[in-house]
């Protein structure tokens, strides 16, 4: 791969934010789910970091459409990325780490709003969220460190995901904040990979032993430099390419594989008729306050 590969095949990964925006246009999001991960395989293809973390970017985004509520606010959202995006496609425009995640900050302070749910009257407090991020953090570090847990029950941070997930929705996020959850939920997609492997027996998987805490103590590294380090953003996009790369090597090797659920609280629930027969009113409203209150 020569040093100016990037240059010679840059217009490739405009066209890929060009589809992107094409699937937002047909409220295709199962296309621009593909495209953000096309974008991070040819962002790992061609060694450009800047555009694997935009790739990561909008994956993120594509997920959390599901939480919008109506489709007027769904198309409100949708009105503000392209606006984004469409300064992203510009041939004069030139992509830096610290705007991408400003801009996505921007974003989602937006889809915050426009997913609220009425019942629930949370004022903006990213000091609450921070603090829950460093409880989350040191949790998940102490656990890490244990190691203990078999691999085919790991799950863990899926779950301290879901927290932090839960937090910034509903008391407001920082970029730096968005960042970490990025490289989490980059870290997640990959780790689902090695835990497939890991289940083997022991004299088939030195290998991805090996690679897999290797990327653990990175990982470790770099959650324990979120606090202090002023320039998180700037200093984790190495480590997310890393991450995305791996993650397409593996799809190339696996493609895909059951994947743990993360969001089974965010699905409706299904009753069985007789159960329903056995509960009144109350309870059942209950358990969707319950259910609710998880997401």
């Amino acid at each position: 791969m020569t040093e100016n590969s990037f240059e010679k095949f840059k217009y490739v990964l405009k066209e890929d934010l060009k589809a992107y925006l094409n699937g937002l246009d047909e409220l295709d999001f199962g296309f621009c789910n593909i495209l953000s991960n096309r974008m991070m395989t040819n962002a790992s293809i061609l060694k450009t970091k800047i555009y694997a973390l935009l790739g990561a970017v909008l994956k993120e985004i594509t997920y959390e459409f599901r939480f919008y509520k109506d489709d007027g606010n769904l198309k409100k959202g949708i009105r503000k990325l392209k606006k984004i995006l469409s300064d992203y496609n510009s041939d004069k425009y030139e992509l830096h780490t610290k705007k991408i995640m400003e801009d996505y900050q921007d974003y989602y302070s937006e889809f915050r709003d426009l997913i609220k749910v009425e019942r629930e009257t949370y004022k903006d407090n990213p000091d609450f969220s921070q603090f829950s991020i460093n409880f989350c953090l040191a949790f998940y570090i102490k656990e890490l460190n244990f190691n203990d847990t078999p691999i085919n029950l790991d799950v863990l941070i899926f779950g301290v995901l879901n927290e932090i997930n839960r937090v910034i929705k509903s008391h407001g996020s920082t970029s730096k904040q968005l960042m970490l959850k990025i490289i989490l939920n980059s870290f997640g997609r990959m780790y689902e990979y090695f835990r497939f492997y890991l289940q083997y027996e022991e004299n088939k998987i030195k290998r991805w032993k090996e690679s897999y805490n290797i990327f653990k103590n990175k990982l470790l590294d770099n959650l324990k430099k979120f606090n202090d380090d002023e320039e998180y953003i700037e200093n984790s996009i190495d480590f997310l390419f890393e991450i995305c790369e791996e993650w397409r090597y593996m799809f190339i090797r696996m493609l895909e594989i059951p994947k743990t659920s993360t969001s089974v609280v965010e699905k409706q629930v299904s009753v069985p008729k007789k159960v329903k027969e056995d509960l009144d009113e109350i309870v059942s409203d209950l358990i969707g306050s319950k259910l609710e209150d998880k997401k």
